[in-house]
């Protein structure tokens, strides 16, 4: 059983509100707690989607030192992996030896996490600057990846090239702040000729992308060969020193910092591990397919082949979009506002204008159907509210005044009405539709 929504209808609504004598007549529900216009209370009901001014220093600050915290975590492994690879110039002859091989993983997956981080950071601070940009649509997406298989180049798979050297390979995948990292795999340099593809057999997941997401899939690769005597002495410490370069400030650096450290020459380094191509996944990119790597270099052919899977979650196909009025109260005085409603992705937002949306305006209110309480969406009877085409949609909304705190909700009930009875029948099972879908119910 839920509890009795506070109903946005007060009972003593003015004599120049429409139909405010039938209205009168019903429940004191709630009718001294909307001295603020009801389409903010609404708002304020998703976490996602609104954000109290109050709160957002609060927020910054912890966001931030969230963000510096994981910054000197990564830190540290870049300079436990730079301890680990001089180590491994010391003692082994070659620089294909798992250790090795594995130091250089975790210094590369340190500092792109480290780069990534950064931005994030910066991203931050735009956001606190411009409050009203559109950071996230308050959805999750999961996006699977998986059998990626590199092509590499006929050259080298025949031996015309690289005759005393190998290579290994890494494919980095990037998302925001998230930066995940294959295991490093070799090339087997027996027999004749060398294999023409480069399998990996991770599975990456990303969790909670937004609508419009994009991650990058980067393939690095690192020359496999046997040290001279004499380099030993001149590369001892040379990834620390390369490694004190991620300490400059973030304006002196961008995403692609390794780019520094390659040489002028065409060649993958022996020293670190290089990038040489990268594709860019989107929600258009699922299933398997073959793709082109953007900026591919030798020993790469130019092509990756890889299976991803994209969702939205929850998957919500609907949409609609109409005028509907919404009755509120602003400083007592109830009337019926009249909005540009689009229900998509499981929201409905309000707009003043049509064109709102489509001009990169904010919308003056959401109503997040997943914190609708109704089992299913009807018409409003005359003893609820007496304006023919309204029904009702009865939600939870956060009463905390900072989300910070510890988040309690009350029930509330928002009164919706349409210009005429197919449209209120199209906006209820519209809605009623992907609630089912938000539930996990089908459509």
């Amino acid at each position: 059983m839920y509890p009795v929504p506070v109903t946005s209808t007060p009972r003593h609504s003015p004599p120049s509100s429409q139909y405010s004598g039938s209205v009168a007549r019903f429940g004191d529900f709630g009718a001294r707690r909307f001295d603020e216009s009801f389409i903010s209370a609404i708002t304020t009901g998703s976490k996602s989607h609104y954000r109290p001014t109050g709160c957002d220093a609060i927020e910054y600050d912890q966001e931030v030192q969230r963000l510096l915290r994981l910054m000197a975590v990564q830190e540290d492994q870049i300079m436990q992996a730079c301890s680990a690879l001089d180590h491994c110039r010391m003692q082994h002859h070659s620089n294909g030896t798992l250790q090795e091989l594995t130091a250089h993983r975790i210094l590369l997956l340190a500092k792109q996490r480290q780069i990534a981080l950064q931005n994030e950071l910066e991203r931050l601070k735009i956001r606190r600057v411009q409050p009203n940009l559109k950071i996230s649509d308050g959805l999750g997406g999961i996006v699977e990846v998986s059998s990626i298989k590199i092509h590499l180049n006929r050259n080298f798979c025949l031996k015309n090239t690289d005759m005393n050297s190998s290579y290994a390979f890494i494919v980095l995948l990037r998302s925001g702040e998230n930066v995940y990292a294959s295991q490093v795999v070799s090339v087997m340099d027996v027999g004749a000729m060398r294999v023409r593809t480069v399998r990996f057999p991770d599975n990456a997941r990303f969790d909670g992308l937004q609508p419009g997401f994009q991650v990058e899939l980067e393939v690095f690769a690192l020359r496999i060969e046997n040290r001279p005597e004499e380099q030993k002495a001149k590369e001892f410490c040379f990834l620390k020193r390369k490694a004190m370069q991620l300490f400059a400030p973030f304006t002196n650096r961008t995403r692609k910092i390794t780019d520094k450290c390659r040489n002028d020459d065409n060649n993958i380094d022996c020293n670190e591990f290089t990038s040489c191509g990268s594709v860019t996944l989107t929600e258009k990119t699922s299933g398997l397919l073959k793709l082109d790597l953007n900026d591919a270099r030798y020993p790469l052919e130019g092509t990756v082949e890889i299976r991803t899977s994209c969702s939205v979650f929850p998957d919500v196909p609907i949409e609609f979009e109409g005028f509907l009025s919404m009755y509120q109260v602003v400083q007592s005085i109830g009337s019926w506002s009249r909005f540009w409603a689009v229900l998509k992705r499981g929201v409905v937002k309000f707009f003043l204008y049509p064109d709102d949306e489509s001009c990169g305006k904010e919308p003056r209110a959401y109503m997040d159907l997943e914190k609708v309480a109704n089992e299913l969406i009807l018409r409003a009877t005359p003893e609820v509210c007496p304006r023919p085409n309204t029904f009702f949609v009865d939600i939870f909304i956060s009463s905390s005044t900072c989300h910070v705190e510890k988040t309690s909700y009350v029930l509330k009930r928002v009164l919706l009405n349409a210009d005429t009875y197919e449209l209120c029948e199209t906006w209820m099972e519209a809605i009623n539709k992907t609630m089912r879908a938000v539930r996990g119910r089908g459509i």
